[in-house]
């Protein structure tokens, strides 16, 4: 199984994100003559609903938070132009590019299970939506990277605006060269027995094909966030519990804040720690589920 979710329906012909053929079709070209396709390709079978109408609701509650974090985000950063608040905002255009072209698209597919955009759309749709899933990805590492520079090494904070825009040409370059095989595997394809039906389709084939596409894809999605999440916060647990049991040398860079009296972070460098623990947290819940699923 891919991260596409490329399923067997009943008519024996693959088709991607899970459709089944039972989903229907009211897009149709003007070359298409619904006369000449089963019922099973041109009417919404009832079973199709509910998992229509549940995409649709996570679309809108995803959509709607997305975008209001992305204002609130925007209007803290034009008054403190942060590192924080420059990856969280581009966190918010990475998970807005995915509610839009992963929800949105998986919903307007499963209503018209066909494909009538032509390849050129069929690529570009496939590229973007698995450019969407590497940036969030990505994002979350720059976030652990940045947390991680900014406990561990205090001193070299006035570093941190040329880091962060570093992190972000690296994280963007990578997840476009990423998303890019996505135009190579995908194409317009007709069903063998109806020619009438086409579907955006990959052209992988075979148990092994699949199983390299998973490894890959889930070693920069999931595998590689992970493991750059377990060093980044393991070290800042490790440093703070130094810090609260007085443990530093005395060599240490940032020796001069315990000597003034003040602790290795103030208020604000431990709300954006919470905030950005609080979303590795939610990105490791919504992912592992999926992750195991397509490894069993």
């Amino acid at each position: 199984m891919n991260i596409w979710f490329a399923n067997e329906n009943e008519s024996n012909f693959e088709l991607p994100f899970n459709f089944n053929t039972q989903s229907g079709s009211v897009l149709r070209g003007s070359d298409i003559d619904s006369n000449e396709l089963p019922d099973v390709f041109t009417k919404v079978a009832p079973g199709a609903y509910p998992c229509i109408i549940a995409y649709a609701v996570v679309f809108l509650v995803a959509a709607v938070g997305n975008m209001i974090e992305f204002l609130s985000v925007w209007r803290r950063l034009r008054k403190r132009s942060t590192a924080m608040n420059r990856l969280l905002l581009h966190l918010c255009i990475a998970d807005i590019m995915v509610v839009f072209m992963v929800a949105a698209v998986e919903i307007f597919w499963r209503i018209s299970i066909g494909w009538y955009a032509g390849d050129f759309m069929c690529k570009l749709v496939q590229y973007f939506r698995a450019f969407g899933l590497y940036l969030s990805s990505l994002m979350l590492i720059c976030l652990s990277l940045d947390r991680f520079y900014a406990v561990c090494f205090p001193l070299r904070a006035v570093d941190a605006s040329r880091r962060v825009k570093i992190m972000l040409i690296i994280a963007w370059t990578a997840a476009a060269l990423c998303a890019a095989p996505q135009c190579i595997v995908f194409r317009v394809q007709s069903h063998p027995d109806f020619p009438a039906f086409r579907q955006c389709n990959s052209i992988l084939s075979g148990v092994a094909a699949e199983a390299i596409n998973t490894a890959i894809s889930m070693s920069f999605m999931y595998f590689l966030p992970i493991l750059v999440i377990i060093f980044s916060y393991g070290n800042i647990i490790i440093r703070l519990a130094r810090e609260s049991d007085g443990a530093l040398d005395a060599d240490n860079n940032d020796r001069f804040l315990r000597r003034s009296g003040a602790s290795v972070m103030d208020r604000a460098k431990i709300k954006t720690l919470k905030l950005s623990f609080v979303i590795v947290m939610v990105f490791i819940f919504c992912w592992t589920p999926y992750v195991v699923i397509s490894i069993w």
